[in-house]
């Protein structure tokens, strides 16, 4: 992989029950810092997967946020904690998802000097108040820094 200035590049997979699909896989991903969910510098990892069909477009994104600086270990996932996961779904009336548990597993943590990302989520459950999606399996791997788009802070 090789990713120039502002670009990443790189892919993000899982299995998703319930979900817009049961694979999620893309190479639309984006790694960039953020301050949301929350006004602390986090780092944010998105896929973003389009599937094909009559407009308007469908689009499902799953995102993993974590604090600036965290490092290579295992985390808990948690809906207002530190280390959180999103999925996004939908075209004209959108729905997201937060995660109320799971884990993070962060193999390589980016920094601004080497933002290079690798790792799992296991087992994540995400709700919103009316339906749950579930993550299993959820693989990814980004190279290079995104330059910050608000458009990719929803999920």
């Amino acid at each position: 992989m090789t990713a120039s200035k502002n670009q990443t590049t790189g892919e993000f997979s899982a299995d998703t029950s319930g979900g817009e699909s049961p694979a999620f896989y893309t190479t639309d991903v984006k790694l960039a810092i953020s301050t949301r969910p929350v006004p602390v510098p986090y780092w944010q990892a998105i896929g973003i997967q389009t599937f094909p069909g009559p407009l308007p477009q469908r689009q499902a994104a799953v995102s993993v946020y974590f604090p600036e600086g965290t490092t290579s270990n295992t985390y808990t996932l948690t809906e207002n904690g530190d280390y959180r996961a999103s999925y996004y779904r939908g075209s004209s009336d959108p729905k997201t998802y937060w995660a109320t548990s799971g884990t993070l597993v962060l193999k390589v943590a980016p920094t601004k000097e080497d933002p290079r990302l690798e790792g799992n989520v296991f087992s994540v459950k995400l709700q919103n108040s009316e339906e749950t999606v579930e993550i299993k399996n959820g693989q990814f791997v980004m190279e290079g820094l995104s330059a910050y788009e608000p458009a990719f802070d929803k999920p």
